[in-house]
């Protein structure tokens, strides 16, 4: 199991149904995993996916990117391509030590000055590389903040991107003043390359996996401007500095390839399929699940099966405006908002995980059932006190048992979210 604590939550067996089903969403997202099957080497071919990519005609290999996750991916390239990499440079939150490719250790939710000298390394690279040259562009959720090298100090980017996440912006709305913000973004990463090639492989957190906003669109032609982002920044109350245009010389982009390696389709279609094995029967409610993660929880419990044996599937990145002062993430709030209604269910329960494990904190989300509330009145916890104050990681933490840990995943296809109704028998972690 890749969810650490899967037994000390495993108290009835609709939580077991939805753990295993948690678990193999993960596990069919796992990087390494899925590197060996999209990209091999024959002879002087390099496939990626469905595309053929000719080493032959480029004297020059480098890998770069970032993201929560992407040194795993830099390490499965040196694995195929082993001494044919001149070099590289990948920011990481976890990185690790390479032969040909540097890994430098990036911060997130926020850029920082490790962020920023890893960007700029990377576009001198880049800008270096020159027309005989292959660059391999690993592109991953986070990428906005661990490429963050802000027009303006880092400071008022902290300020300006926390503001936005705060006031419950979509992510599109956030990765389009990204692209404005930070010199990588919008484009940028490519622009730099010219007349390189580039081919970015792309695991995306994004929903409808437009990979213009995954990791705030490096290597793909901006359609925004400024004043898109104005708007944007206008519309939500927030100031910011700095903003830049993005490259509009659409000819710096024909030699870009964009692959989409892994979304969150693949997290459900592992889902659905591991219900079936169960014995289980899956419905899928959205793979784009968006909005406040308080309505997502309503509406995950308004479409609950009502039949022993089925469950509900979905997907996608809600957000959450933040009014209190509190600690915690969109899965943690969503689960917390889905406690009441869920009271008045029996034998049901609901989780909510993102795929990168960090949930806002050292937690990947939390599972709850139709006795979570009377355990939480039970020990004097007030649910409805916590959603004001935004304050589900302490709530959960004292309610115990409630809490998904799987430590940092190497991954990141944004949110699962599973409902399991019961009664089951039988179902054992495994």
């Amino acid at each position: 199991m890749r969810i650490r604590n899967a037994r000390e939550l495993a108290t009835t067996p609709e939580r077991k149904a939805a753990l295993l089903l948690l678990d193999a969403a993960l596990q069919a997202c796992d990087t390494t995993r899925v590197m060996e099957e999209s990209v091999a080497l024959a002879n002087h071919s390099l496939r990626i996916k469905d595309q053929e990519i000719d080493l032959r005609i480029y004297d020059r290999i480098y890998v770069v990117g970032g993201g929560k996750g992407a040194c795993t991916m830099a390490a499965a390239l040196e694995g195929v391509l082993g001494n044919r990499i001149t070099g590289g440079i990948v920011i990481d939150t976890q990185p690790r030590r390479l032969r040909h490719i540097k890994c430098v250790k990036g911060t997130h939710p926020l850029p920082s000055a490790a962020n920023q000298r890893g960007a700029r390394a990377i576009a001198k690279l880049v800008a270096k590389a020159g027309a005989g040259a292959l660059v391999l562009c690993i592109i991953m959720g986070g990428g906005s903040v661990l490429l963050a090298d802000p027009h303006a100090s880092i400071t008022s980017a902290q300020r300006t991107v926390r503001r936005l996440l705060e006031s419950g912006a979509t992510i599109q709305e956030v990765n389009t003043v990204r692209k404005h913000l930070y010199a990588l973004a919008g484009g940028n990463l490519s622009a730099k390359a010219y007349p390189a090639r580039v081919v970015s492989l792309i695991v995306s957190d994004v929903v409808g996996n437009d990979p213009a906003y995954i990791a705030s669109g490096p290597t793909t032609f901006d359609q925004t401007t400024v004043a898109d982002a104005r708007r944007i920044l206008a519309k939500h109350k927030v100031a910011a500095a700095g903003l830049h245009d993005t490259p509009k010389e659409r000819h710096k982009f024909n030699r870009t390839n964009n692959i989409l390696l892994l979304t969150s389709q693949t997290a459900v279609d592992a889902m659905t399929r591991k219900a079936t094995q169960m014995g289980l029967v899956p419905a899928v409610l959205d793979v784009n699940q968006t909005g406040e993660a308080r309505d997502a929880a309503l509406r995950l419990v308004r479409h609950a099966p009502q039949e022993a044996k089925h469950v509900l599937i979905a997907a996608g990145e809600t957000t959450v405006t933040v009014k209190g002062k509190g600690k915690g993430g969109r899965n943690q709030e969503l689960a917390a908002a889905a406690m009441v209604p869920l009271a008045q269910q029996q034998h049901c329960a609901l989780a909510s995980m993102g795929t990168d494990g960090t949930d806002h904190s050292d937690v990947a989300g939390a599972i709850v059932d139709d006795a979570s509330l009377a355990a939480a009145t039970k020990k004097k916890l007030d649910v409805a006190l916590a959603l004001k104050n935004n304050d589900t990681y302490a709530f959960f933490r004292k309610l115990g048992k409630h809490h998904i840990m799987t430590g940092q995943t190497g991954t990141n296809v944004a949110d699962v979210m599973v409902v399991v109704r019961g009664p089951l028998k039988g179902v054992t972690l495994r």
